[in-house]
């Protein structure tokens, strides 16, 4: 069974958290998949090319791109700081915020996202795509487990993609 968006603003916000998380969700939705899956999702680098692409840059003008605000704040406080534990958490708590608001603002494009599906019922396929090198430390990661938990069963979270 999916998580409810309130379970999913308990989690801990750390990396190793976040890796552990996303390791675990991949494993369940593994084990979901004989479940009829609605739609699969994948992750990777803005390159990518494939079916499913989805852009979800703030360039992009995408729903679930996290505010100029927010990219020009982290910018500065990667500058400032480095990159560390305590902004990513900084930065995460925030863009989950941000998600919360385009829940209730987009909802016709999380809605058209998640009741995506392939040719004659199959599974559909998104691959969220953005700019970041290290997708634990990027909002299309936290974008997934957001989907899943708004989805529930059959929405599925299957990792990066290398393009």
């Amino acid at each position: 069974m999916g998580m409810t968006p309130q379970q999913a603003r308990r989690y801990a916000f750390d990396y190793a958290a976040t890796t552990e998380r996303i390791s675990q969700a991949v494993q369940r939705d593994r084990a979901r998949a004989t479940a009829a899956p609605r739609l699969d999702i994948w992750t990777a680098r803005i390159s990518y090319g494939g079916e499913g692409r989805l852009d979800v840059t703030r360039k992009g003008n995408s729903p679930f791109a996290p505010s100029w605000t927010l990219l020009n704040e982290t910018k500065a406080r990667v500058k400032r700081e480095g990159v560390t534990e305590a902004g990513w958490t900084w930065y995460r708590k925030r863009y989950v915020v941000e998600m919360r608001r385009s829940w209730r603002h987009h909802r016709a494009a999380w809605d058209e996202l998640l009741s995506r599906l392939g040719p004659e019922g199959a599974p559909g396929r998104v691959v969220l795509c953005c700019y970041c090198t290290d997708y634990l430390r990027c909002h299309r990661s936290v974008l997934a487990e957001l989907l899943v938990a708004a989805g529930g069963d059959g929405v599925l979270y299957h990792g990066e993609i290398e393009a």
